[in-house]
Formats: C-alpha cells, structure tokens, sequence
C-alpha cells in the first residue's frame, strides 16, 4: 500500500470516529470539509495538528509533509 493510500485510509478511520462523537475543533470542521469535497490544505492540516497534538509548539511542516507526498 502507498503512502498515499494509508494517508487516505487513516482519514478515512478519523471521518468515521468524528462522525461518531462530532466536536467542533478545527480538525473536525476540517477533516469534515475534505470529505464534502474541498481540496485539503495541507499546510492548514499541519497547522491544526500542532495545535492540537503539541499545542502549536512547531513540529510538523506542512511544506515537508507535501514534499513527503509528492505534491
């Protein structure tokens, strides 16, 4: 399986378990716009997970994370 692909089935587990017990964080509203169809932003992805995992103390790049990906 690609990267790409256990990217998409780990979102896919994430949408389910947020459709279960709904919040309204940002990562919710987000993960939930990319299911309606809107293009993820990954660089906004990044932001809102360092807010949410370490409290916005750096860590994840959304740069790196689409050169990861080969976007």
């Amino acid at each position: 399986m690609t990267w790409r692909a256990k990217m998409y089935q780990r979102f896919a587990t994430l949408i389910a378990a947020r459709r279960q017990a709904p919040s309204n964080d940002g990562l919710s509203r987000m993960i939930a716009s990319t299911v309606d169809g809107e293009r993820l932003d990954t660089a906004a992805l990044c932001d809102e997970l360092n807010h949410t995992l370490v409290g916005g103390a750096g860590g994840v790049s959304g740069d790196r994370l689409g050169d990861t990906a080969g976007v």
